[in-house]
């Protein structure tokens, strides 16, 4: 599922004035090297919008979801309508699992900008995540209204179809979204897994081919594949992308003894 892109609106920026001041040897030194420069520049002025979300944003890169919200959070206390200060916070809960306050950010955004689409995306992904498709399927349909060429809309509303069961509207989404976008793998894998559950082994392993030839560790294509070939009676195949599997996100090495 696609949910919103959290939004980096002058890390480059930051990073372009960092190298003024002199180079760093990785990538994370580079991060804590611009905190370091944006705090210098916020002691000077603690409430610029600008160093406040910069802050942020470098925080998210590092992982930091705590120090981030509270960052994004002192931006919304100074400036309460900016909406992109308000859509990271729906970021960042929905990464810790606060789906309910995630929800909320969400929703202010809305209410300043109703097509928003990064925020109606990440209304669906929450819906989705808490098992209201109707709903979640609502707000994908609030983007293609307004912008019929959006992939990840079309991807996300056919997922919230196959949790309902309606195997054939999902594959015309999916269908859709590659066509709007291809070489997409969750596009691919997702279309192949449906046809998986439909019981159309051919189009599946089609699908999670291309899939796999985008990303050939990808951990869900490998997995829906496996699920493939299993559901065809072939073990040793099967067993064979179980294998390559890094995580195992549908337990099929516990339901399966495969020889390595």
């Amino acid at each position: 599922m696609n949910s919103n892109k959290f939004k980096f609106s002058i890390i480059t920026i930051c990073y372009l004035l960092l190298f003024v001041r002199g180079t760093c040897q990785t990538y994370q030194d580079t991060l804590r090297k611009q905190i370091s420069y944006v705090d210098d520049e916020l002691t000077k002025n603690g409430n610029s919008k600008l160093l406040l979300k910069a802050k942020g944003e470098i925080h998210y890169a590092l992982g930091e979801l705590f120090a981030s919200k509270a960052c994004f959070e002192k931006c919304i206390k100074h400036y309460p309508e900016d909406f992109e200060c308000i859509l990271n916070l729906g970021v960042l809960y929905q990464d810790l699992g606060r789906i309910d306050s995630s929800i909320i950010f969400y929703n202010q955004v809305i209410r300043i900008d109703e097509n928003n689409v990064d925020a109606l995306l990440g209304l669906s992904y929450n819906y989705y995540l808490i098992g209201d498709y109707d709903r979640a399927i609502y707000y994908c349909n609030e983007i293609i209204y307004n912008n019929a060429n959006d992939p990840n809309a079309f991807n996300n509303r056919g997922l919230s179809y196959v949790k309902l069961g309606n195997f054939e509207l999902a594959i015309e989404d999916f269908s859709v979204a590659i066509n709007l976008k291809q070489g997409q793998v969750n596009y691919y894998y997702n279309r192949g897994h449906c046809y998986g559950l439909m019981g159309k082994s051919e189009e599946a392993i089609d699908d999670l081919t291309i899939a796999l030839k985008i990303d050939p560790n990808n951990n869900y294509a490998l997995s829906y594949m496996a699920n493939v070939y299993l559901a065809i009676g072939k073990k040793k195949v099967a067993c064979g992308y179980i294998n390559q599997i890094r995580e195992d996100i549908l337990g099929l090495r516990q339901k399966n003894k495969c020889e390595n």
